[in-house]
């Protein structure tokens, strides 16, 4: 991301001629709640969730807004964009939701010559983003805007989103607008756009009426790019050298894998100077390959892509020894989530995509790096797993059974045997790691995870 700053500069009658004369203006509105900058009574409409944007245009640029394909500046060549953040218990701020950039026309699209002949780069090449703080109980008159800058994307980041935007055109092409999903690319995406995701329209070269979508970057990318406009240092990247991308994202990281495709684990601490002892031995390999210090899914480039790296251990017989799980959800917030479509862990499925790094025990009992899988989980498995999720928030609305067994506590929220793909079982460290029910009870924090043969059959262990 490449920010511009510049010093306060008058602007007269509203007409901003320059991207300088623009973020000169936006830094005044810094601080200011949009209840301040509501003339027109917007915030009143509860069922307006653009109008903060339009607030903004009206109250402090004076302009009307527009849905058209140009800039919301024309003339400056810059479009316009507030998004929320929010800010979590360790302090850290990850942002709330993607950025919509402009609807998909796909009978229009499909004709684009290249990408800077694109919708998207039409309407988002230069952006003024203003990042404003989401709290749950407050009112969104009372938002505040918290900061003011220009994003322009780095020559790596657009090298990244070109290739993202030739998969999903490539789908427009196929006639398959009806089969695109947002985990399928790295940080720009085509997700649902319209009421309950109803919206249909056409598409060329297939009779089939397609989902409508928006062209978006990822919450995970927009993560990134807040943070680093408040300051953060980067995190460590993969690659140094974006002339090298040549192949799409995901080609790229599994190429730079593929020598050691076939090395035993042994002979891979032994190459990297790293001891067989450590708990954490075949991540601490990993990292090494990619060059890096930490984990994978901590680098810049995974981050912002919202991409999931795993390392997992099969052995002779095919078998994972242990399921995988996510963060541990809070209980009265998976009972606020309005609908599986809005919930945190659909939203994590649908969105994200998951990097297995695959070690395997060979028949000889030697453990070697077998092989790398992209993936993201099809439309019919979420279907499936939306089920384990109703089936928590009634279990536990209905009241959860505890009972004691042996040393540790039993109970009866869904179990690997109910579902192929997903379940929920404790993810507290101790007894002392604990989450409160409705009722008042206290129960081991808790986590869904997915089934050891449902990534078996991912990964293709018993192959």
């Amino acid at each position: 991301m490449i920010l511009i700053d510049c010093g306060i500069m008058s602007v007269m009658n509203g007409q901003y001629k320059t991207k300088e004369e623009v973020l000169a203006r936006a830094k005044g509105v810094v601080g200011k709640t949009f209840g301040e900058l509501d003339i027109h009574g917007r915030l009143s409409h509860t069922g307006n969730k653009g109008s903060l944007g339009q607030v903004v245009e009206e109250g402090w640029f004076g302009f009307s807004p527009n849905s058209r394909a140009e800039y919301d500046f024309p003339e400056a060549k810059v479009e316009l964009k507030v998004t929320p953040f929010v800010r979590r218990k360790d302090k850290k701020i990850r942002a709330k939701e993607r950025l919509v950039c402009n609807i998909i026309d796909y009978m229009e699209e499909a004709e684009k010559a290249n990408f800077f002949d694109s919708s998207f780069w039409k309407k988002c090449e230069t952006m003024l983003i203003l990042p404003y703080e989401y709290k749950k109980d407050v009112q969104r008159a009372d938002f505040r805007i918290a900061a003011a800058f220009l994003h322009q994307f780095s020559y790596e980041d657009l090298k990244i989103i070109e290739q993202d935007w030739a998969w999903i055109v490539g789908k427009i092409r196929a006639g398959e607008a009806h089969l695109l999903s947002e985990a399928e690319t790295t940080y720009l995406s085509a997700c649902p756009k319209g009421p309950n995701n109803a919206t249909l329209r056409r598409q060329p070269y297939s009779p089939i009426l397609a989902m409508q979508r928006a062209y978006a970057l990822k919450a995970t990318y927009m993560t990134r790019v807040i943070n680093q406009a408040f300051g953060k240092a980067p995190d460590e990247k993969l690659i140094r050298d974006a002339s090298a991308l040549k192949s799409r994202f995901e080609d790229y990281i599994q190429d730079m894998i593929r020598p050691y495709i076939g090395w035993t684990q042994q002979a891979l601490e032994s190459h990297f100077g790293l001891s067989g002892k450590a708990k954490n031995v075949r991540a601490q390999i990993v990292s090494a390959i990619y060059g890096i210090k930490g984990p994978l899914t901590d680098t810049e480039e995974f981050q912002k892509a919202g991409i999931y790296a795993k390392t997992v251990f099969v052995n002779k017989n095919g078998r994972m020894k242990e399921h995988i799980s996510f963060p541990a959800f809070r209980i009265a917030e998976l009972l606020e989530e309005p609908s599986w479509e809005e919930s945190r862990f659909g939203e994590l499925l649908r969105t994200r995509k998951f990097f297995f790094v695959v070690f395997k025990e060979g028949k000889d009992g030697e453990i070697r790096l077998w092989r790398t899988v992209f993936w993201h989980m099809p439309e019919s498995d979420l279907n499936e797993v939306s089920k384990v999720w109703e089936q928590t928030r009634q279990t536990i609305r209905r009241g959860v059974r505890l009972w004691k067994k042996g040393n540790g506590t039993k109970n009866d929220l869904p179990k690997s045997k109910d579902n192929r793909i997903a379940h929920v079982r404790p993810h507290g460290h101790d007894g002392l790691d604990t989450d409160l029910l409705p009722d008042g009870r206290t129960i081991t924090k808790q986590g869904f995870w997915f089934n050891k043969p449902y990534i078996e059959q991912v990964i293709g262990a018993r192959q």
